[in-house]
């Protein structure tokens, strides 16, 4: 996919396969709980292009609850940044790859 982690035009369940927005939205529930509980933390009321994520988001989260989808959502969400953070600078997905390996490990126990 082309577009970045920061793309000026958010994901949204409108231009979504049904599918891919089965996958996404528990994860973007997860990561607005989290969003909620730092704010509140910190007295602060969060902005809401914070609640948005990309396309690429969306489509890496969709990758990986695919491959494991027993994988916790606030895991899931990690690892998706994790990857795009580790391709958009030319680095080794190996630490991340694993992760998924030992998730899938636990799927199939």
């Amino acid at each position: 996919m082309s577009v970045g982690i920061y793309d000026p035009v958010p994901w949204s369940f409108a231009h979504a396969d049904p599918e891919e927005a089965r996958l996404v939205l528990p994860v973007i529930a997860e990561l607005w709980k989290h969003l909620d509980q730092g704010a509140q933390e910190l007295g602060r009321k969060p902005e809401p292009e914070h609640y948005d994520i990309s396309p690429l988001q969306a489509h890496w989260i969709t990758r990986i609850r695919i491959a494991a989808p027993s994988l916790g959502l606030w895991e899931v969400w990690l690892l998706a940044h994790g990857y795009i953070v580790a391709l958009a600078r030319q680095k080794p997905t190996r630490e991340l790859d694993a992760q998924l390996v030992e998730a899938s490990r636990g799927e199939s126990a």
